[in-house]
Protein backbone atom coordinates (compact mmCIF):
# COMPACT_ATOMS: atom_id res chain seq x y z
CA UNK A 1 0.00 0.00 0.00
CA UNK A 2 2.82 2.41 0.80
CA UNK A 3 4.73 1.53 -2.35
CA UNK A 4 1.82 2.38 -4.66
CA UNK A 5 0.27 5.06 -2.39
CA UNK A 6 -3.02 3.17 -1.95
CA UNK A 7 -5.73 4.27 0.44
CA UNK A 8 -8.83 2.49 1.76
CA UNK A 9 -12.14 3.71 0.37
CA UNK A 10 -14.48 1.96 2.82
CA UNK A 11 -15.61 3.89 5.86
CA UNK A 12 -13.70 2.87 8.99
CA UNK A 13 -15.48 0.14 10.93
CA UNK A 14 -17.65 -1.13 8.04
CA UNK A 15 -18.56 -4.78 8.68
CA UNK A 16 -18.08 -6.82 5.51
CA UNK A 17 -18.17 -10.40 6.84
CA UNK A 18 -20.75 -12.17 9.01
CA UNK A 19 -20.24 -15.70 10.27
CA UNK A 20 -21.09 -17.99 13.12
CA UNK A 21 -18.68 -18.63 15.96
CA UNK A 22 -18.66 -20.35 19.33
CA UNK A 23 -20.18 -17.31 21.00
CA UNK A 24 -22.78 -16.70 18.30
CA UNK A 25 -22.69 -14.37 15.34
CA UNK A 26 -19.30 -12.88 14.43
CA UNK A 27 -18.49 -9.84 12.30
CA UNK A 28 -15.30 -8.55 10.72
CA UNK A 29 -13.93 -5.85 8.42
CA UNK A 30 -11.77 -8.34 6.52
CA UNK A 31 -12.69 -7.06 3.01
CA UNK A 32 -11.02 -3.83 1.84
CA UNK A 33 -11.26 -1.57 -1.20
CA UNK A 34 -7.96 0.06 -2.13
CA UNK A 35 -7.36 2.73 -4.77
CA UNK A 36 -4.67 5.12 -5.90
CA UNK A 37 -4.72 8.80 -4.94
CA UNK A 38 -6.12 10.01 -8.28
CA UNK A 39 -8.84 7.37 -8.31
CA UNK A 40 -9.75 8.00 -4.66
CA UNK A 41 -10.35 11.69 -5.44
CA UNK A 42 -12.97 10.76 -8.06
CA UNK A 43 -14.87 8.36 -5.74
CA UNK A 44 -18.49 9.29 -5.04
CA UNK A 45 -19.64 6.18 -3.14
CA UNK A 46 -18.12 3.16 -1.45
CA UNK A 47 -20.47 1.20 0.81
CA UNK A 48 -22.16 -2.18 1.33
CA UNK A 49 -24.47 -3.10 -1.55
CA UNK A 50 -28.14 -3.18 -0.61
CA UNK A 51 -28.85 -6.45 -2.46
CA UNK A 52 -28.07 -9.56 -0.43
CA UNK A 53 -26.65 -12.34 -2.61
CA UNK A 54 -26.64 -15.02 0.07
CA UNK A 55 -22.93 -14.96 0.92
CA UNK A 56 -21.30 -14.45 4.32
CA UNK A 57 -19.20 -11.72 2.65
CA UNK A 58 -21.20 -8.59 1.84
CA UNK A 59 -20.88 -7.17 -1.66
CA UNK A 60 -19.28 -3.72 -1.82
CA UNK A 61 -20.52 -1.09 -4.27
CA UNK A 62 -17.96 1.50 -5.39
CA UNK A 63 -18.85 4.41 -7.70
CA UNK A 64 -16.37 6.75 -9.35
CA UNK A 65 -17.08 10.04 -11.11
CA UNK A 66 -14.86 9.40 -14.11
CA UNK A 67 -15.49 10.07 -17.83
CA UNK A 68 -16.40 6.89 -19.61
CA UNK A 69 -18.24 6.32 -22.89
CA UNK A 70 -21.67 4.79 -22.45
CA UNK A 71 -21.62 1.27 -23.94
CA UNK A 72 -24.17 0.46 -26.61
CA UNK A 73 -26.13 -2.65 -25.80
CA UNK A 74 -27.77 -4.69 -28.48
CA UNK A 75 -31.52 -4.84 -28.02
CA UNK A 76 -32.68 -8.30 -27.01
CA UNK A 77 -36.23 -9.63 -27.29
CA UNK A 78 -37.74 -11.66 -24.44
CA UNK A 79 -39.24 -14.32 -26.68
CA UNK A 80 -40.14 -16.50 -23.69
CA UNK A 81 -42.45 -13.73 -22.46
CA UNK A 82 -43.91 -12.91 -25.88
CA UNK A 83 -47.74 -12.81 -26.21
CA UNK A 84 -47.97 -15.43 -28.93
CA UNK A 85 -51.77 -15.29 -29.19
CA UNK A 86 -51.65 -11.57 -29.98
CA UNK A 87 -48.75 -12.10 -32.36
CA UNK A 88 -50.62 -14.82 -34.26
CA UNK A 89 -53.73 -12.64 -34.45
CA UNK A 90 -51.79 -9.69 -35.83
CA UNK A 91 -50.01 -11.87 -38.41
CA UNK A 92 -53.35 -13.30 -39.54
CA UNK A 93 -54.95 -9.85 -39.87
CA UNK A 94 -51.92 -8.50 -41.75
CA UNK A 95 -51.89 -11.39 -44.20
CA UNK A 96 -55.65 -11.08 -44.72
CA UNK A 97 -55.19 -7.47 -45.86
CA UNK A 98 -52.19 -8.35 -48.06
CA UNK A 99 -52.67 -9.25 -51.75
CA UNK A 100 -52.04 -12.94 -52.41
CA UNK A 101 -50.85 -12.72 -56.01
CA UNK A 102 -47.22 -12.59 -57.04
CA UNK A 103 -44.24 -14.90 -57.27
CA UNK A 104 -43.12 -17.30 -54.55
CA UNK A 105 -40.36 -14.87 -53.49
CA UNK A 106 -42.82 -11.99 -53.21
CA UNK A 107 -45.20 -14.06 -51.12
CA UNK A 108 -42.31 -15.15 -48.90
CA UNK A 109 -41.16 -11.56 -48.41
CA UNK A 110 -44.66 -10.47 -47.43
CA UNK A 111 -44.97 -13.33 -44.95
CA UNK A 112 -41.56 -12.61 -43.39
CA UNK A 113 -42.39 -8.91 -43.14
CA UNK A 114 -45.70 -9.62 -41.37
CA UNK A 115 -44.09 -12.04 -38.90
CA UNK A 116 -41.12 -9.75 -38.19
CA UNK A 117 -43.31 -6.67 -37.60
CA UNK A 118 -45.64 -8.55 -35.23
CA UNK A 119 -42.82 -10.11 -33.21
CA UNK A 120 -40.78 -6.90 -32.86
CA UNK A 121 -43.78 -4.72 -32.01
CA UNK A 122 -45.43 -7.00 -29.43
CA UNK A 123 -42.48 -8.78 -27.79
CA UNK A 124 -41.15 -7.08 -24.63
CA UNK A 125 -37.53 -5.98 -24.55
CA UNK A 126 -34.94 -7.02 -22.00
CA UNK A 127 -33.57 -4.28 -19.81
CA UNK A 128 -29.87 -4.01 -20.64
CA UNK A 129 -27.57 -4.39 -17.67
CA UNK A 130 -23.79 -4.84 -17.60
CA UNK A 131 -24.22 -7.16 -14.61
CA UNK A 132 -26.86 -9.41 -16.20
CA UNK A 133 -26.17 -13.13 -16.28
CA UNK A 134 -27.51 -15.06 -19.23
CA UNK A 135 -27.95 -18.20 -17.18
CA UNK A 136 -30.01 -16.51 -14.45
CA UNK A 137 -33.71 -17.38 -14.22
CA UNK A 138 -36.74 -16.17 -12.26
CA UNK A 139 -36.72 -19.46 -10.33
CA UNK A 140 -33.24 -18.64 -8.99
CA UNK A 141 -34.50 -15.23 -7.90
CA UNK A 142 -37.33 -16.88 -5.97
CA UNK A 143 -34.94 -19.37 -4.34
CA UNK A 144 -32.62 -16.51 -3.35
CA UNK A 145 -35.52 -14.68 -1.67
CA UNK A 146 -36.47 -17.84 0.25
CA UNK A 147 -32.89 -18.45 1.38
CA UNK A 148 -32.42 -14.82 2.45
CA UNK A 149 -35.69 -14.92 4.41
CA UNK A 150 -34.79 -17.98 6.51
CA UNK A 151 -31.15 -16.96 6.93
CA UNK A 152 -32.10 -13.51 8.25
CA UNK A 153 -34.58 -15.06 10.70
CA UNK A 154 -31.95 -17.47 12.01
CA UNK A 155 -29.34 -14.70 12.23
CA UNK A 156 -31.73 -12.42 14.16
CA UNK A 157 -32.34 -15.14 16.71
CA UNK A 158 -28.60 -15.78 17.11
CA UNK A 159 -27.91 -12.10 17.66
CA UNK A 160 -30.56 -12.10 20.38
CA UNK A 161 -28.75 -14.95 22.13
CA UNK A 162 -31.16 -17.67 21.03
CA UNK A 163 -30.22 -20.40 18.58
CA UNK A 164 -33.38 -22.02 17.21
CA UNK A 165 -32.56 -25.36 15.65
CA UNK A 166 -35.62 -25.30 13.40
CA UNK A 167 -34.65 -21.96 11.85
CA UNK A 168 -31.03 -23.08 11.46
CA UNK A 169 -32.19 -26.23 9.66
CA UNK A 170 -34.51 -24.26 7.36
CA UNK A 171 -31.70 -21.82 6.51
CA UNK A 172 -29.26 -24.64 5.74
CA UNK A 173 -31.78 -26.47 3.54
CA UNK A 174 -32.69 -23.28 1.69
CA UNK A 175 -28.98 -22.48 1.14
CA UNK A 176 -28.29 -25.97 -0.24
CA UNK A 177 -31.28 -25.82 -2.56
CA UNK A 178 -30.31 -22.34 -3.81
CA UNK A 179 -26.66 -23.12 -4.51
CA UNK A 180 -27.45 -26.53 -6.04
CA UNK A 181 -29.93 -24.84 -8.38
CA UNK A 182 -27.27 -22.31 -9.43
CA UNK A 183 -24.74 -25.04 -10.28
CA UNK A 184 -27.37 -27.04 -12.17
CA UNK A 185 -28.54 -23.99 -14.16
CA UNK A 186 -24.96 -23.00 -15.03
CA UNK A 187 -24.21 -26.49 -16.34
CA UNK A 188 -27.46 -26.60 -18.32
CA UNK A 189 -26.81 -23.20 -19.88
CA UNK A 190 -23.23 -24.16 -20.80
CA UNK A 191 -24.35 -27.43 -22.42
CA UNK A 192 -26.99 -25.59 -24.45
CA UNK A 193 -24.38 -23.03 -25.46
CA UNK A 194 -21.97 -25.73 -26.67
CA UNK A 195 -24.78 -27.56 -28.50
CA UNK A 196 -24.91 -24.67 -30.99
CA UNK A 197 -22.13 -25.16 -33.54
CA UNK A 198 -21.93 -21.40 -34.14
CA UNK A 199 -20.59 -20.90 -30.60
CA UNK A 200 -17.51 -23.12 -30.90
CA UNK A 201 -15.14 -20.18 -31.46
CA UNK A 202 -16.71 -18.23 -28.61
CA UNK A 203 -16.19 -21.23 -26.34
CA UNK A 204 -12.54 -21.44 -27.38
CA UNK A 205 -12.15 -17.74 -26.63
CA UNK A 206 -13.74 -18.17 -23.20
CA UNK A 207 -11.31 -20.96 -22.42
CA UNK A 208 -8.43 -18.59 -23.24
CA UNK A 209 -6.45 -21.10 -25.23
CA UNK A 210 -2.77 -20.24 -25.39
CA UNK A 211 0.65 -21.58 -24.70
CA UNK A 212 -0.36 -22.96 -21.31
CA UNK A 213 -3.54 -24.69 -22.51
CA UNK A 214 -3.49 -28.42 -23.12
CA UNK A 215 -4.78 -28.11 -26.68
CA UNK A 216 -2.45 -25.16 -27.30
CA UNK A 217 0.65 -27.35 -27.07
CA UNK A 218 0.78 -28.91 -30.53
CA UNK A 219 3.53 -31.38 -31.40
CA UNK A 220 6.16 -30.17 -33.83
CA UNK A 221 5.58 -31.06 -37.49
CA UNK A 222 8.00 -32.99 -39.68
CA UNK A 223 8.61 -31.44 -43.11
CA UNK A 224 9.05 -33.37 -46.35
CA UNK A 225 12.84 -32.96 -46.18
CA UNK A 226 12.95 -34.55 -42.70
CA UNK A 227 13.47 -31.35 -40.69
CA UNK A 228 11.20 -30.42 -37.79
CA UNK A 229 9.45 -27.14 -37.07
CA UNK A 230 10.76 -25.18 -34.09
CA UNK A 231 7.85 -22.95 -33.03
CA UNK A 232 4.21 -22.11 -33.73
CA UNK A 233 5.13 -19.71 -36.52
CA UNK A 234 6.93 -22.41 -38.49
CA UNK A 235 4.03 -24.79 -37.77
CA UNK A 236 1.58 -22.27 -39.24
CA UNK A 237 3.75 -21.79 -42.34
CA UNK A 238 4.04 -25.56 -42.86
CA UNK A 239 0.29 -26.08 -42.50
CA UNK A 240 -0.39 -23.17 -44.84
CA UNK A 241 1.90 -24.57 -47.53
CA UNK A 242 0.31 -28.04 -47.26
CA UNK A 243 -3.34 -27.02 -47.20
CA UNK A 244 -3.00 -24.11 -49.64
CA UNK A 245 -0.18 -24.91 -52.09
CA UNK A 246 0.60 -22.31 -54.78
CA UNK A 247 -1.32 -22.66 -58.03
CA UNK A 248 0.56 -23.81 -61.16
CA UNK A 249 1.44 -21.21 -63.76
CA UNK A 250 -0.54 -22.95 -66.52
CA UNK A 251 -3.88 -24.61 -65.78
CA UNK A 252 -5.15 -26.85 -68.58
CA UNK A 253 -8.81 -27.14 -69.38
CA UNK A 254 -10.28 -30.24 -67.79
CA UNK A 255 -12.59 -30.83 -70.72
CA UNK A 256 -15.94 -32.57 -70.56
CA UNK A 257 -16.52 -35.02 -67.76
CA UNK A 258 -19.21 -37.69 -67.40
CA UNK A 259 -22.19 -36.48 -65.41
CA UNK A 260 -24.38 -38.55 -63.16
CA UNK A 261 -28.10 -38.84 -63.55
CA UNK A 262 -29.98 -36.21 -61.51
CA UNK A 263 -31.46 -37.43 -58.25
CA UNK A 264 -35.22 -37.36 -58.31
CA UNK A 265 -36.65 -35.17 -55.53
CA UNK A 266 -39.40 -36.99 -53.64
CA UNK A 267 -42.64 -35.25 -52.86
CA UNK A 268 -42.58 -33.54 -49.46
CA UNK A 269 -45.79 -33.61 -47.46
CA UNK A 270 -47.01 -30.99 -45.01
CA UNK A 271 -46.82 -33.54 -42.18
CA UNK A 272 -43.08 -34.04 -42.80
CA UNK A 273 -42.46 -30.29 -42.66
CA UNK A 274 -44.49 -29.98 -39.46
CA UNK A 275 -42.67 -32.90 -37.85
CA UNK A 276 -39.27 -31.34 -38.55
CA UNK A 277 -40.38 -27.96 -37.24
CA UNK A 278 -41.66 -29.46 -33.99
CA UNK A 279 -38.42 -31.43 -33.57
CA UNK A 280 -36.33 -28.24 -33.60
CA UNK A 281 -34.98 -26.95 -30.27
CA UNK A 282 -36.97 -24.27 -28.51
CA UNK A 283 -35.60 -20.74 -28.06
CA UNK A 284 -32.87 -21.25 -30.65
CA UNK A 285 -32.11 -19.13 -33.69
CA UNK A 286 -33.71 -20.64 -36.82
CA UNK A 287 -31.53 -22.25 -39.43
CA UNK A 288 -31.53 -21.10 -43.02
CA UNK A 289 -32.81 -24.46 -44.17
CA UNK A 290 -34.69 -27.40 -42.69
CA UNK A 291 -33.58 -30.96 -43.31
CA UNK A 292 -36.46 -33.12 -44.52
CA UNK A 293 -36.45 -36.86 -44.19
CA UNK A 294 -37.31 -38.65 -47.44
Amino acid sequence: MNEFALSSLLKRGTKTWHGGGQSGDCESTIDLVLASENLADSMTKCAILGTDHGSDHDAIETVFDAPWPIPKYRERLLLKNAPWNEINARIASTLAATPSEGTVQQKTDRLMSAVSDAVHNLTPRAKPSPHAKRWWTTDLTQLRHIYTYWRNHARSERRAGRKVSRLEKMAQDAAKQYHDAIRKQKKKHWNEFLADNDNIWKAAKYLKSGEDAAFGKLPQLVRADGTTTADHMEQAEELLSKFFPPLPDNIDNEGTRPQREPVEMPTITLEEVERQLLAAKSWKAPYRGIGIEP
